[in-house]
């Protein structure tokens, strides 16, 4: 079993999709976002790790990329499309007051445990649920002391709230920046803690 995890979220967008969901969206990293990813790299690169997932999107591919410039070992990976954001179908890229006014409350109660609601021509959140969880279980499993995780914010929120026990309905308490690092390491218990979040980027 993994003992620590290293969670990436992928670096920062064009400020156009600011307030909107993107999803399955292929979209370019911004000028910040490169700059994001490279601070990951260097950081990564004064860290043990033995084994490296990533997500398929190119935000997320970019994000490695980028980062691998600085820490070589990231060219070494397993590609896993289990670790690409949920489908938000019509809500995608669409910005958050536009969705409240089109929706109304159907936009404004749902949540990250409604395993029967599926966003418009998108993906149901049960699927998305059981998808995320299969990852987890087979992060555990991993042969390797420590894993480094490169992926989205949706997923890496929901990852973290299934391993130190938070519903998936209150998975937005915590919110992992874009460009940032969750860190969790298991406890004698054999279950995990956070135990910090933060840009690297923040810290140059």
């Amino acid at each position: 079993m993994a003992e620590k995890l290293i969670f990436v979220r992928h670096g920062s967008l064009p400020s156009v999709y600011s307030n909107s969901f993107v999803g399955v969206h292929d979209l370019d990293l911004s000028d910040e976002g490169r700059a994001d990813a490279a601070a990951v790299g260097r950081w990564l690169s004064g860290q043990a790790y033995g084994k490296v997932f990533s997500g398929t999107l190119l935000r997320v591919r970019q994000t490695r990329e980028i980062a691998s410039e600085y820490d070589p070992r990231l060219r070494e990976f397993v590609a896993d499309d289990r670790l690409n954001e949920l489908d938000f179908g019509d809500w995608s890229l669409l910005k958050f007051d536009h969705l409240k006014q089109q929706y109304g409350t159907a936009f404004e109660h749902w949540n990250m445990g409604m395993a029967d609601f599926t966003f418009p021509n998108g993906e149901n959140i049960g699927h998305f649920i059981r998808r995320t969880r299969c990852v987890m279980e087979d992060l555990k499993r991993c042969d390797a002391e420590t894993v480094v995780v490169f992926s989205h914010g949706g997923v890496l929120m929901s990852l973290i709230a299934d391993a130190v026990g938070l519903s998936r309905k209150d998975v937005f308490r915590i919110w992992l920046e874009r460009g940032g690092v969750a860190l969790l390491r298991r406890g004698k218990e054999g279950a995990y803690r956070l135990t910090s979040m933060f840009r690297p980027a923040d810290f140059e």
